[in-house]
């Protein structure tokens, strides 16, 4: 009976609502990316650049300006090119994403772990191409 009730209680540690679990699964590939979602999402009332995202994460500005570009590219910031350096700004496309972006904030606030969880055990998005590189290694039943 006990382990059937740590069973129960590890299946309901793994629960995220089903908006949050959706939307981590389609975009959300690091902790860094989602640090710096909520980072821009908090202070959306100006721009960033790269430069000075990679200086709050203590992280380089390619870095910053990957993930930055990506956030972009999934509609959850705005890209601004006037000046010499791109700036991104929260902005998200739809009022969906923000209010999924609100969930994933708060789930984010109260079960960090079961967030963390979910952006790291996601299934690889395509073995292709390891199933590829597997057929040419040598095995010892091969010999």
């Amino acid at each position: 009976m006990i382990l059937l009730e740590g069973i129960q209680e590890s299946m309901a540690d793994n629960y995220l609502p089903q908006n949050v679990g959706r939307l981590v699964d389609k975009h959300i590939y690091s902790v860094s990316q989602l640090e710096t979602l909520l980072f821009l999402r908090r202070y959306q009332d100006r721009n960033w650049t790269a430069h000075e995202i990679g200086n709050e994460f203590h992280t380089n500005d390619n870095a910053a300006m990957d993930i930055l570009g990506r956030l972009a590219e999934d509609g959850f910031v705005k890209r601004f090119d006037a000046g010499r350096a791109p700036e991104f700004a929260y902005v998200p496309m739809s009022a969906d994403m923000e209010a999924d972006i609100e969930a994933l904030a708060e789930a984010y606030r109260n079960t960090r772990l079961r967030v963390v969880d979910r952006i790291y055990r996601k299934p690889e998005p395509d073995n292709s191409l390891r199933s590829i590189a597997d057929s040419f290694l040598w095995r010892r039943d091969q010999e």
